[in-house]
């Protein structure tokens, strides 16, 4: 039965120090061996009560064990030697890489540019004019009179914000594959307590500063401007007068078109549409801890820094949003 006999052999001892700090060897006297070259190492190696890889040197607490031999002395002996270094916080990234852990979470927002033609309450912007003329009456006389009032659309610029959120995480393994797949494509659950199809998956980058053992991967997202998903709707606008002209299907509609039809369900709308153009895909899939988030629950270890901020809650989106 193998077994120690004698630890910390003179001849296998050593200790030195470099530009690396310190590194050691320390060396175990081992008997009881059997079997063939291959399985006396590997039953030396696995004897209980040798040092493990990590353990910290006995004396030398800055170093710690890194690799472990074997070294055939006899058909029945042999020297285990255990050897210590400093080992450089990269050299755990792999061993801290965990995609069960919470992320680090960031939010923000910026402001882009854009233009509407609707007011703050949601209200087409129009500006009602007109022109006075001058004619000449049969008498020769002129009078002024004022043509037929017109109704023209009114556009402005507007700083519209857009609020982002990355997440970032030690992981094991390439993020390539998820940016294959994730990237470029809307939720299609419920994510970050907001109904499908209102984030977008705008990238996942991966960096590893330890030759591919483990990557810091970043997953970046966009919410659709003022909760209108990402699904854009398009109205028809008369080329002549500037104003959308919508309608209820006449298909779907019985009788003349009366002014209670103007709110109904778009999808029964002429000249109104919503389109779908990115993919779908579930986020929550990715395991970033904040997907089964409600709508009025904010994610455990979720903090917003932003004066004045409180959590929205959304209602409920119609068929078809």
């Amino acid at each position: 039965m193998a077994q120690i006999v004698a630890s910390d052999l003179v001849d296998y001892n050593e200790v030195k120090f470099g530009s690396d700090g310190f590194e050691a060897s320390r060396g175990f006297q081992i008997t009881g061996l059997s079997g063939n070259p291959d399985q006396r190492a590997f039953e030396a190696i696995s004897l209980p009560g040798l040092p493990l890889i990590g353990e910290l040197h006995p004396t030398i607490n800055s170093i710690e064990a890194y690799e472990v031999s074997f070294e055939t002395q006899g058909a029945e002996t042999g020297v285990v030697v255990v050897r210590y270094k400093a080992v450089n916080p990269t050299d755990k990234s792999e061993s801290s890489a965990d995609e069960t852990q919470p992320p680090v979470i960031s939010i923000g927002s910026t402001v882009q540019e854009t233009v509407t033609n609707v007011d703050v309450k949601g209200k087409t912007m129009e500006l009602n004019h007109t022109r006075r003329r001058i004619v000449k009456k049969e008498d020769g006389t002129t009078e002024p009179k004022d043509e037929k009032m017109k109704t023209a659309p009114v556009n402005a610029s507007k700083q519209v914000p857009h609020t982002t959120i990355t997440f970032t995480r030690k992981e094991r393994s390439s993020p390539f594959a998820k940016s294959e797949i994730f990237v470029g494509t809307i939720n299609s659950r419920t994510f970050f307590g907001l109904p499908k199809h209102l984030w977008l998956c705008t990238g996942i980058d991966g960096n590893s500063d330890d030759g591919g053992r483990s990557y810091l991967v970043t997953y970046n997202f966009q919410r659709a401007e003022k909760l209108n998903t990402w699904d854009p709707v398009f109205t028809y606008t008369d080329d002549a007068t500037g104003l959308e002209v919508t309608g209820l299907n006449i298909k779907n509609k019985k009788g003349p078109l009366t002014p209670d039809d103007v709110g109904a369900d778009e999808q029964n709308l002429i000249g109104k549409k919503r389109f779908q153009l990115y993919p779908e895909s579930d986020f929550n899939e990715l395991n970033l801890d904040f997907g089964q988030a409600s709508d009025s629950d904010t994610p455990v270890g979720l903090v917003i820094n932003r004066p004045g901020f409180s959590r929205p809650t959304f209602p409920a989106l119609k068929k078809g949003q």
